[in-house]
């Protein structure tokens, strides 16, 4: 009997020239369902959920009962629920790699326009089919100017790239990335508020997650120059879109250009609609000819190693391969928190603990091997814990006792 797929999103045309060969393989639904629980009641019976936008909740994950995997057609996986899968045992994959040069070649479009006010001059050009120099149409150079990037993954370094070849000073601001990094590409390391004080250019590069949900409100706008301009390609509900509109309203900024939103699509009436200084386009900053076969390419790889049983090459959460193998892949996985894709002490030891409850023997053998490779006290204490489970000790005498002789 095939695996079934269930699909989501099908309106992106998404890995559309690959169902045929999807189909010798598995049973692909497409479903054009948002609501919860009828993607949970098409979910039962599933291997695979593709999604993109759509969102994948704890209740959906628990209705699919044969689920082993969650493939993301892009980056972002806010709107699926990690943790539930994780304890779940189903695997969370992304196509992190596919478009980072092309959503800062976006980004930086987005950053021209502004500057050189170009949907103002292009519609008074269609509307008059000329237009004399007037202080509406006024822009400024980039050299010389200041662009400040909130985050520094994949994308915040490609727009750095783009920002050095206009001779611009970069400052970025990201508390997971090694000074190192930034000492590479030639980018000063500033505060959030530092950085925001001194930018011409403000451009938003962050995961969406609950520490940065609201990151730029009205307090950061009230710290930017009125001169200075915000661009967001990243996620719309990082932006407080009410202190937006009121920094607008009130000339706090110079203007903004967006690409994603807090809630999407928009609705006619949307209040950044029809201003002269703000530029929207509709979530199609990853949206290029190369960077859509890319995609497509990297979200059926993800279909193939789930349904072959393979480790899938971008797992967002190693936690399911079981603790030991996780443990060693996160020994070689690049330090990158900002995409989470690392599994830190906490990570460990919280398996480790869970595991001495189910099997003593396993974690036993597992702590010691932590501990070995520098695991520390917290690799001690699950060393403890196994030992309780396997009944060696029950008291503090006979822990240490116990320690020392291991």
């Amino acid at each position: 009997m095939k695996a079934k797929i269930l699909r989501t999103d099908a309106e992106l045309f998404i890995i559309e020239q690959y169902l045929d060969e999807l189909a010798a393989v598995a049973d692909v639904v497409t479903t054009q369902s948002t609501d919860e629980d009828a993607l949970a009641l098409e979910a039962t019976d599933a291997e695979i959920i593709l999604t993109c936008y759509t969102a994948i909740t704890e209740k959906v994950i628990e209705a699919a009962k044969n689920l082993k995997g969650i493939v993301k057609y892009g980056v972002g996986t806010d709107a699926i629920d990690i943790e539930a899968a994780t304890q779940r045992g189903v695997m969370v994959i992304n196509c992190p790699d596919y478009g980072s040069d092309t959503v800062a070649d976006h980004a930086f479009a987005l950053l021209i326009a502004l500057a050189r006010r170009i949907p103002v001059l292009d519609r008074v050009m269609q509307e008059n089919a000329w237009a004399w120099p007037a202080a509406e149409y006024l822009g400024v150079d980039l050299s010389g100017k200041t662009i400040g990037l909130v985050g520094f993954g994949r994308i915040g370094r490609c727009m750095a790239r783009r920002a050095e070849g206009f001779s611009m000073t970069r400052l970025a601001t990201d508390p997971y990335v090694d000074f190192a990094i930034f000492d590479e590409y030639g980018v000063q390391s500033a505060g959030l508020d530092e950085m925001l004080e001194r930018s011409d250019f403000v451009s938003i590069h962050c995961v969406l997650t609950p520490e940065t949900t609201g990151l730029i409100g009205e307090a950061e706008l009230k710290r930017m120059k009125d001169t200075a301009f915000l661009i967001d390609v990243s996620r719309g509900a990082i932006i407080d879109e009410g202190a937006l509109i009121r920094a607008l309203d009130e000339n706090a900024i110079a203007g903004a250009a967006f690409d994603v939103f807090a809630d999407e699509p928009l609705a006619l009436g949307f209040p950044l609609l029809g201003r002269d200084n703000v530029i929207l386009t509709p979530h199609l900053a990853w949206y290029t000819k190369e960077a859509f076969e890319r995609v497509e390419r990297d979200t059926l790889d993800g279909v193939r190693d789930v349904l072959s049983g393979n480790r899938p090459k971008n797992l967002k959460n190693v936690e399911v391969l079981g603790f030991l193998a996780a443990f060693f892949i996160s020994l070689v996985l690049p330090w990158n928190p900002t995409e989470a894709r690392e599994i830190d002490h906490a990570h460990q030891y919280k398996a480790c603990m869970a595991l001495a409850k189910k099997s003593p023997e396993e974690a036993f053998e597992t702590a010691l091997t932590w501990r070995d490779l520098g695991g520390g006290d917290a690799a001690e204490h699950c060393v403890a814990a196994a030992l309780i489970g396997l009944g060696q000790y029950t008291d503090a005498a006979g822990r240490m006792e116990t320690l020392a002789g291991q």
